[in-house]
């Protein structure tokens, strides 16, 4: 191959191949530039279908003008070679980096590199284009000088939104185990632009800490862990990686993409947060697992208003409004206390932030566990105060206090549930306010209080929620519900108060 020319490109030397062709360096005899050629093995250039997925990848990647996606040039078929011509880039794949590195990269390094590679994974997604594949061998570091331009390439099993022709056998996984999203794993067939925030969020966790985020011989195995494991800790691997990072790659990789951060753009922002300011919470999103992420034609201009029309629409809206009260009026005259609301009087801390209907408390446990708690001590009264029990005895005046070194961050409290039960919402009293006696009134600026957490399911499913540094129960809403036989709580930020220890007043469930 070496030597040969087709059309005005001639072979230089081989770059590297893979399963389906080699990549070479060539030259592009009429402008006199060097260029990268991917050449599609003769024995596969004779399957109509395998060439026309070639040629669709071509078309794709033409498409996206980025300075940080590998350009495409021209699509070359010659005999029986298929190839695509493809901008050259000379740099160390995000692989290479890694093992020449010996280890995690540096986090500055890492968010320097992949800010960029977000703001160009948007771009092809308003384009209309999904990678399906992003993985280091796909993410190359092109060095310009004294300088260094990150840029995804290999768009080999990429997609275009909404494009009816499909390049692959129905329900076919394409993707690399390692970095493919839990709905790869599973196989369905509609993947939206959010399974390449997984998978480029399973990169940044792979080149952070040294690993990627699930491993395993048996692909059977590994892909059963991407669906329904929780990876293990950033921190845990690399206690140099900040607690922000950790929570943003956590929700880039939820397993549920509705939780997942909206857009690449969005990953991109939060990875400019630092550690005083943590990254968004999370919100189910659940249009977009329906519309892809593809920028709206501009609509035409409205129509001249037509007088009859705003007349009838008026006298409308008038009956609706006067509708709309009287069902108010007889809902609100048969409406009987909740049941979850006996105990709570309107000033307490333990009023529920709003309106409750079709829930109900749970509060059977097997058990309740902790990674640390401080040792038992009483108040006046005799009742056990630190106890993580006291998180649901539905009193202010007890908490739970961890008891380890630091400010609490990475602590956690377990609930396990009698049975499996479908969750729909958790209640957090998110600081310890020792309301029942005078002299301690002032308890809750004293330990730190509750910030933000990260709620870990039996399914596999995990939530964020932020708190706001009020003494009121602050709930999370889980829409859809999720089953469940336990919940685990770690707490993620907290506010400083006047000691290290966190304490956090209540936790009730709702079913």
């Amino acid at each position: 191959m070496i030597g040969r020319v087709f059309g005005q490109y001639r072979i230089d030397a081989l770059i590297g191949h893979g399963g389906m062709g080699a990549v070479y360096r060539a030259t592009d005899t009429k402008l006199g530039r060097p260029v990268a050629m991917k050449v599609l093995h003769p024995h596969l250039a004779g399957d109509p279908a395998l060439v026309e997925r070639f040629r669709n990848e071509a078309r794709i990647q033409a498409k996206l003008t980025h300075p940080h996606i590998v350009a495409v040039y021209d699509f070359v078929q010659e005999g029986d070679v298929c190839a695509i011509v493809m901008e050259y880039v000379e740099g160390a794949t995000f692989d290479k980096l890694l093992a020449d590195h010996h280890g995690p990269l540096p986090v500055d390094r890492i968010i320097e590199l992949f800010v960029p590679l977000l703001g160009a994974l948007d771009f092809a997604h308003r384009q209309g284009v999904i990678h399906r594949d992003l993985k280091p061998s796909n993410l190359i570091l092109q060095q310009l000088g004294g300088s260094h331009a990150p840029k995804i390439m290999d768009f080999g099993i990429a997609r275009a939104l909404g494009d009816a022709k499909r390049m692959t056998a129905t329900g076919a996984r394409m993707g690399t185990l390692y970095y493919m999203s839990p709905e790869q794993c599973r196989g369905e067939r509609d993947i939206t632009h959010l399974s390449d925030v997984y998978s480029i969020a399973a990169t940044i966790y792979e080149l952070c800490a040294g690993r990627p985020p699930f491993e395993s011989d048996s692909d059977y195995e590994l892909m059963q862990a991407v669906i329904s494991q929780t990876p293990r800790r950033l921190r845990e691997l690399n206690p140099a990686a900040p607690q922000w990072l950790e929570a943003a790659l956590m929700q880039a990789m939820a397993k549920d993409p509705a939780y997942r951060f909206s857009s690449a753009g969005e990953f991109a922002q939060a990875l400019k947060h630092t550690a005083v300011t943590p990254p968004p919470p999370i919100y189910p999103r659940p249009e977009i697992l329906t519309k892809p992420l593809i920028v709206s034609p501009r609509p035409n201009p409205p129509s001249p208003p037509n007088p009859v029309n705003k007349t009838l629409i008026a006298i409308g809206v008038g009956l609706a409004v006067v509708l709309l009260i009287v069902v108010l009026v007889v809902v609100l005259r048969g409406k009987k206390p909740e049941q979850n609301e006996v105990n709570a009087t309107p000033n307490s801390p333990l009023a529920p932030t709003t309106a409750s209907t079709s829930t109900t408390e749970i509060t059977d446990f097997a058990s309740i566990s902790a990674s640390s708690t401080k040792p038992d001590s009483h108040d006046r009264t005799g009742s056990v105060t630190y106890s993580p029990w006291n998180l649901v005895d539905k009193r202010p005046d007890t908490c739970w206090e961890e008891n380890a070194p630091g400010d609490g961050v990475g602590e956690w409290v377990r609930f396990d549930f009698r049975n499996e039960v479908s969750l729909k919402r958790i209640d957090v009293l998110p600081g310890y306010d020792k309301f029942v006696d005078d002299r301690m009134q002032d308890r809750w600026p004293l330990n730190n209080r509750l910030r933000r957490a990260r709620f870990e399911f039996s399914d596999g499913s995990t939530r964020y929620q932020d708190y706001l540094d009020e003494k009121r129960l602050q709930e999370l809403r889980l829409d859809p519900p999720i089953r469940t036989r336990w919940v685990r709580m770690i707490i993620e930020a907290c506010y400083r108060g006047r000691a290290d220890d966190t304490s956090i007043g209540e936790v009730r469930f709702f079913q």
